[in-house]
């Protein structure tokens, strides 16, 4: 978001008028640090930019209750919350997920995913 969501409104609707003026960080093409997932954190956006410290644009941690903002080549962002220049540390209070997968529930996409690793498996023991 572009503004302060701490800004008073006047009526729901001028919150939601705030909540949409967003700001877009799209890839700079200055790496392919794009994700990482892990059982620590998810990750988004990496490298630090020239004079700027920093290793992960966005990083929510494993407990999805913390997360950090850091200046990245990735996206050309700067930490996405003001607490410090050099890495902004904030609370999660809601975190919507999206997915991209043709799978209409979990065990059509385990079973997915399970073919995909038989697959892969057998190609390695070929090479």
């Amino acid at each position: 978001m572009k503004g302060d969501r701490k800004t008073l409104c006047k009526s729901v609707i001028d919150q939601a008028q705030l909540e949409s003026d967003i700001e877009i960080y799209a890839w700079t093409g200055a790496n392919y640090l794009t994700q990482l997932c892990t059982n620590e954190m998810i990750a988004l956006g990496g490298g630090s930019s020239p004079g700027k410290e920093g290793t992960f644009g966005l990083v929510i941690k494993s407990d999805l209750l913390n997360g950090y903002s850091s200046h990245s080549q990735t996206f050309g962002n700067p930490p996405l919350c003001n607490e410090s220049e050099n890495g902004s540390s904030f609370e999660i209070v809601n975190l919507e997920v999206w997915t991209m997968t043709p799978c209409n529930d979990i065990q059509e996409a385990e079973k997915m995913e399970m073919a995909r690793l038989f697959l892969e498996h057998h190609r390695r023991e070929e090479s």
